[in-house]
């Protein structure tokens, strides 16, 4: 049995609502139920781009890879939708690899479908995740969707942000193609630089998509090699790589580079002014423009998204740096023991790891004025069970002992695990549920109802639970 996930997500960033639904026409009339629930002003609607093994959506959990996707930013690559979309669709549709084109209201998605899945965890997936990217590159893309449990703007729903619309299928031609066909394309325009390119600010920071390879071949001696990584460097951080790759290609080229050109450059030595220059440009160039107030950065890489969300809801302000247990959020202002439970011990004892200051700067304390709202746009309460359980909630069941809150819990755990209406609360869909017991009686139905509540709210279990006792 395959899952399917459409998600609901403020604009403003904050709580994601995910729906898990079977792949059936049933599942698919509640996932467009959900959609049409939350499709208002100040949310977006988003699907899944691949099925999943269980309810929860992560790469891990990814059953297959039905095809590749990208999102082209209008407002990044400074050229208007139509535009985008007629070039895509003339180079792409000439070698017959374009299945979609949707405007996404600020942007363009782009789709090519394969004709037969590939199994998730195969060398061959792993293929797919390299060209995946490969072509984000090409395209111009935003680089932070570039893998196979990310979430694209359901069409058929409003994009309600600032210059957004509806979200839309403009081109559809049933195209498949191998995935052999898009390396085969790849090879034969990469060389030619991206297809979108965006401007460069005024202050000569280029923040747009760079031809990579083309930028460090051209390096011949060590200043220039400063000024181009510099160059290529910011451009891989603004597509949300993933420091380690990007150390990665720009050591590997730089080296190609100094060997064809005889200059006799230190493998260690360079490896070690790549990786600082790549945690400068973090934080001389990215978090220095950074609003916390924004939420998780589009920069950031997903793999750090988790923790860098849990150093905003302690009220800190997070960085990305790098010691000898490598690449990790660290919050300004948190104590030695803070950082040793939210990094682990390795971080702590690392060679060369970064001893926390008491003096690190501290969360910025901004006054901001308030913003006035209408009421009747607040999302509706989500009611997982009832009028009791509450989606992200803690809720507890009270009364003196020998009353029946035990036996009340245990039905309404099986009534939400199996789906079916045992109390008459309306019962809407099987769901997650631990139910735990405790020594003391007066904790049953407060551990019940706070883990019930969560298992089925951020689906991080490793396996679908039952009820039992312990």
């Amino acid at each position: 049995m395959l899952f399917r996930c459409v998600a609901a997500i403020p604009n403003s960033g904050g709580g994601c609502i995910e729906h898990f639904y079977e792949d059936t026409p049933e599942g698919h009339a509640s996932a467009e139920a959900f959609a049409r629930r939350h499709d208002r002003p100040g949310m977006g609607v988003y699907d899944c781009v691949s099925p999943l093994k269980e309810r929860r959506r992560a790469k891990s959990a990814v059953a297959e890879i039905p095809g590749l996707h990208w999102d082209i930013d209008a407002r990044h690559v400074g050229e208007p939708k139509e535009q985008i979309i007629e070039k895509a669709r003339e180079k792409l549709q000439s070698f017959k690899l374009l299945s979609r084109l949707t405007d996404s209201g600020r942007g363009v998605h782009v789709y090519i479908d394969f004709r037969e899945p590939i199994e998730a965890g195969t060398p061959e997936a792993d293929k797919a995740q390299d060209v995946l990217r490969r072509m984000a590159a090409h395209l111009g893309a935003d680089m932070a969707p570039t893998h196979f449990a990310a979430l694209m703007r359901r069409p058929g729903t409003d994009n309600s942000k600032e210059g957004g619309g509806p979200c839309q299928v403009m081109v559809d031609t049933g195209a498949r193609c191998e995935l052999s066909d898009i390396e085969t394309y790849l090879d034969l325009v990469e060389g030619n630089g991206p297809l979108f390119v965006a401007p460069t600010s005024g202050n000569g920071k280029e923040k747009g998509p760079v031809n990579v390879e083309a930028e460090l071949a051209a390096i011949r001696n060590g200043e220039d090699a400063n000024v181009t990584q510099t160059r290529v460097i910011t451009s891989l951080i603004w597509r949300a790589t993933h420091p380690d790759d990007i150390a990665k290609q720009v050591l590997e080229i730089t080296m190609g580079a100094a060997k064809q050109s005889k200059l006799g450059w230190d493998h260690a030595s360079e490896e070690r002014e790549v990786i600082g220059r790549i945690k400068s440009q973090y934080q001389s160039l990215f978090e220095k423009e950074y609003d916390t107030a924004s939420g998780i950065p589009i920069w950031l890489p997903m793999e750090f998204h988790e923790r860098w969300a849990a150093a905003l809801a302690d009220g800190k302000r997070p960085t990305l740096t790098r010691n000898g247990a490598g690449w990790h959020v660290r919050a300004y202002g948190t104590q030695e023991a803070n950082d040793t439970e939210h990094y682990g011990e390795e971080a702590k004892h690392a060679p060369g790891s970064e001893t926390p200051k008491d003096d690190a700067p501290k969360a910025p304390f901004i006054l901001r004025p308030v913003a006035h709202f209408d009421p009747a746009q607040l999302p509706q309460r989500e009611f997982l069970f009832g009028r009791h359980y509450q989606r992200r909630t803690v809720s507890g069941t009270v009364a003196p002992g020998g009353t029946g809150k035990s036996s009340e819990v245990m039905v309404e755990a099986i009534a939400m695990k199996t789906g079916r209406d045992l109390l008459g609360e309306g019962a809407k869909e099987p769901l997650r549920v631990w139910y735990h017991t405790t020594a003391k009686t007066t904790c049953l139905s407060c551990s019940a109802a706070s883990l019930a509540s969560a298992s089925t709210t951020t689906s991080r279990w490793p396996r679908p639970w039952g009820t039992g006792s312990s």
